[in-house]
């Protein structure tokens, strides 16, 4: 154990001179200077911590007492010598409503072996315990089968679980928004005549290791821009936006807002019914007339507009586009072109996208992904349209979308769910850069 703390520490220290004679190197585009510092300033025993090969007289008698974490692993011994009062306790803990109860595996318990080798996990586990009907799969509505005993605390719960989020979470978050943001486009592309999985195009799915989960919105878009953003950059941020916007990006994580500004950047189209916004402005020369929803868009010239503002206000160019799709405060879907067109230009210009899809589920325009005409979808994630379909570019045996470093969702429940008090907010990117400092 301590030739393994020694081992890490040197090459700690290595790390720590080649940083320091790479640091008048040019910056990461994929990371900010920020994320790039956060393994260095963790402590190595938290890094590895769960790695450790933990001390057992029998089965491990080299290994180590991990004395550096606060977790009571007393909880997991038998246990022993209790009284008939504390057995008959235990014994009733332990019974099922039905027949009797059983242990983790199958086994039997009765009055008389219920005290034997059971821990304080079993024990809590017994006292969280639910018959609540749990939702079908496939109805999503209880059935009688879901009436069955569920251990609400598993013995998990007491130790300190990943940062990013508790993995059983991860995999439910990510197969819920693969079958959200990317599998509707897929199925409407197929439907089109467009390229399927059999045609040798790669089958994308979102990874449940590329997911972060935090609390709350603005905690992770914060946390993300920290991680992309040096103190000073721009954020460049499509007119009008959401006015949280400025505080969650500027009060702690230094970033310097830019507006894109759209109007100028469009022809002049007369109001169409079926593509007005009936929204009036004093600012245009039409002051009775409705703008256009497409003045909205972000398109090459708007958005190179902003380039050059950023460099012209903070002497560097901007680090991150942040679209909100569907638009706060507009209500309005960014068209798949559109979007299309703004991923394509943060490519080529090495600026991050982070599309802000927490409306994603709340879009009732029609049918779902058609507009009232039936020309387009009302809602196309940038997740699905950014998605690397190729198997000459990307391997298949790649997990992930194949979004590249450049392309980061963010989403929430607060407003699909109405559970703004529950505070789960998600991050996705494909950035390895990234992923560990968030």
């Amino acid at each position: 154990f301590i030739q393994r703390r020694t081992q890490q520490q040197q090459q700690q220290q290595q790390q720590q001179k080649f940083s320091t004679s790479t640091s008048s190197s040019p910056p990461s585009k994929l990371s900010s200077t920020r994320a790039q510092n956060v393994l260095s300033l963790l402590p190595s025993y938290l890094l590895d911590a769960r790695a450790i090969t933990k001390y057992h007289p029998v089965n491990s008698p080299e290994g180590a007492l991990q004395l550096s974490v606060a977790e009571n692993q007393l909880s997991e011994l038998p246990i022993l010598d209790l009284d008939d009062a504390k057995h008959a306790k235990v014994a009733a803990l332990m019974e099922d409503e039905n027949d009797g109860a059983k242990r983790q595996g199958g086994e039997r318990v009765t009055v008389e072996t219920a005290g034997e080798g059971m821990t304080l996990v079993d024990v809590l586990s017994q006292l969280a315990r639910s018959t609540v009907p749990r939702p079908s799969s496939s109805t999503g509505l209880p059935s009688a089968q879901s009436q069955t005993e569920v251990h609400v605390f598993e013995k998990e719960m007491i130790y300190y679980q990943p940062t990013q989020g508790v993995p059983g979470v991860r995999n439910a978050m990510a197969e819920y928004l693969q079958n959200l943001l990317v599998t509707p486009h897929r199925l409407a592309t197929e439907g089109n005549g467009g390229t399927t999985e059999n045609d040798g195009a790669r089958c994308v799915a979102m990874d449940p290791e590329n997911i972060i989960l935090g609390a709350g919105c603005n905690a992770v878009l914060e946390n993300l821009c920290m991680c992309l953003v040096e103190p000073g950059e721009a954020v460049m941020i499509p007119t009008p936006y959401y006015a949280a916007f400025e505080f969650d990006l500027v009060a702690r994580a230094g970033c310097h807002i830019v507006p894109v500004n759209t109007f100028q950047h469009h022809p002049e189209t007369p109001p169409q019914n079926t593509s007005t916004l009936a929204v009036t402005s004093s600012s245009t020369s039409h002051h009775n007339q409705p703008i256009p929803i497409s003045s909205y868009y972000p398109n090459r010239s708007s958005l190179d507009q902003a380039y050059e503002r950023s460099l012209a206000e903070t002497s560097r160019p901007p680090r991150v586009l942040l679209l909100s799709h569907p638009n706060n405060p507009l209500g309005i879907c960014y068209p798949p072109e559109v979007v299309k067109e703004c991923i394509d230009w943060c490519r080529e210009k090495e600026v991050h996208l982070i599309s802000d899809e927490i409306y994603a589920g709340s879009v009732y325009r029609a049918e779902r992904g058609v507009d009232s005409d039936g020309q387009g979808a009302t809602f196309v994630s940038a997740m699905a349209l950014a998605a690397n379909h190729d198997n000459h570019a990307i391997s298949s045996s790649d997990a992930g979308l194949g979004l590249g470093p450049y392309i980061h969702l963010v989403y929430a429940l607060s407003k699909d769910f109405a559970l703004s008090g529950l505070r789960v907010r998600v991050a996705y990117t494909e950035n390895p850069e990234i992923l560990v400092p968030m």
